[in-house]
């Protein structure tokens, strides 16, 4: 080596430009933690309301299991609880965000003369492990099994059962192949559901083993409840109150108004129907309609994304046909095996339901709905943003709409996942990224250590 030459590392290369600078680091680690700071002094609460988005007594219940990985579950609930066109968004939001990274960094390449040489196959692979992050992301909400937020009611209220009046096993066509009745018994109890109907499509099954396998109480744990999702009118129906001994009731895929009417007059208490969504709502089954079994309830949200996207759309419309019709709202999880996130709880009051035999529980319910209509069932939903606009996402006009009505949900979104926070999750969220701040600039200091290494003279 001459005496004018630098020294190099034979073993380790230059520290790659992509990699963040510690003042960007630090800008960023502190821009977040005073994000959720705001968040702790202008708080929003975590649950709401559903027909009114007014506040409400109930409260999320969240494991010491839950709180450590506070940012991974938090993440992954919000994303649960998008729209379709909610989804959309975040997915250009990421691609800006991307496209503005990549562009920074090339510039600087180009500038310094380090990295201009990589070329297409090097942006084609950050490309390829970035698609690869988000699936992992997303597939990690649909398919792990993680600690789950509860909805936890006052104590001091006792008589107060949460319900969840959709849900699926199995036995549905495209139910999760592992999410047995069990399964579904104990996602809902995780969930703090006292009570769910099982409503298969066209099968009683999955039903009917959950029923079998009930406690001897219904506060001994989270009960299941016999009900089936069929065709009405040409719409998807939830009957409750059935059981395989009424497939007389049916025509195949069908609700037979006519085997209703007639096992009604032989002295059968009505079933009771709920309207599922999404569905045109100009068809609801009702009084007055040949050749139907009015329904005497509505969901008034559904937990997969194009149900979000259908409440969102139409909530003001749900709300006063339930009203014009004496219908209960309720919400369903439509749950079919997929994620770890309740997006909202049907809450009744029955005296003593506790003490109380499964199938009296069930009882109760169904005549509290045929009983008191409109005024039967509570809503709450988790806090979540609304997106302001009707249009949807079919053709040009659905995407301009995602774009210009992007930037407010965004700012929503962010927001309402700092400021919905408990103070635990919030000391969680920050111990977590100032420990990554931390990790990072160590490693980068640590690598730039090792190339300034000098490389022993050689003759």
């Amino acid at each position: 080596m001459h005496a004018g030459d630098r020294p190099q590392s034979r073993h380790s290369a230059p520290v790659s430009l992509t990699a963040p600078s510690p003042a960007f680091l630090l800008a960023w680690a502190g821009c977040l933690t005073a994000l959720f700071i705001a968040g702790a002094v202008w708080p929003v609460a975590p649950l709401r309301d559903a027909a009114s988005g007014g506040a409400t007594d109930a409260r999320l219940h969240l494991s010491a299991a839950f709180v450590v990985l506070a940012p991974l579950n938090n993440t992954l609930d919000a994303l649960s609880l998008l729209s379709v066109r909610e989804h959309a968004a975040v997915w250009l939001a990421l691609a800006a965000a991307y496209g503005a990274w990549r562009f920074s960094a090339s510039r600087a390449g180009r500038a310094l003369g380090r990295i201009a040489g990589r070329g297409a196959k090097y942006e084609l692979r950050l490309l390829a492990m970035a698609l690869v992050c988000l699936i992992t992301v997303y597939a990690t909400g649909a398919l792990v099994s993680r600690p789950m937020a509860a909805i936890e009611l006052p104590p001091r209220d006792s008589d107060l059962v949460t319900i969840d009046f959709h849900s699926h096993t199995n036995a549905s066509h495209d139910g999760r192949t592992w999410f047995t009745p069990e399964r579904n018994r104990a996602w809902h109890q995780a969930a703090g559901f006292d009570a769910a109907y099982i409503s298969d499509h066209f099968t009683f099954a999955g039903a009917d083993a959950g029923v079998r396998a009930n406690p001897p109480h219904a506060g001994d744990g989270t009960v299941v409840f016999s009900a089936i999702e069929c065709l009405e009118g040409g719409e998807h129906v939830n009957v409750l109150g059935v059981t395989p001994a009424d497939y007389a009731l049916f025509n195949g895929r069908y609700l037979s108004a006519a085997a209703v009417g007639a096992a009604i007059s032989a002295g059968r208490t009505p079933p009771v129907i709920i309207q599922t969504i999404p569905g045109p709502l100009g068809r609801v089954p009702r009084s007055g309609m040949a050749g139907v079994v009015p329904v005497r309830a509505i969901e008034l949200s559904d937990a997969a994304p194009r149900g979000l996207s259908d409440s969102d759309r139409n909530r003001t419309r749900i709300l006063a046909l339930a009203d014009s019709l004496g219908l209960a709202i309720v919400p369903g999880s439509d749950n079919h095996g997929w994620g770890r996130t309740a997006a909202a709880w049907s809450v009744m009051r029955v005296p003593g339901w506790r003490a109380l035999a499964p199938l009296a529980l069930e009882g109760q319910i169904e005549n509290g709905i045929r009983a008191d209509g409109r005024q039967a069932v509570g809503v709450i939903e988790r806090t979540r943003p609304v997106w302001l606009t009707n249009e949807g996402t079919r053709g040009v006009s659905g995407w301009v709409s995602i774009a210009t009505g992007a930037p407010r949900f965004l700012g929503q979104f962010v927001w309402q996942l700092a400021a919905t926070r408990s103070w635990p999750e919030r000391v969680s969220w920050l111990a977590w990224l100032w420990a990554a701040v931390v990790f990072a600039m160590w490693r980068r200091a640590a690598t730039i250590g090792m190339t300034a290494g000098v490389v022993p003279k050689t003759s």
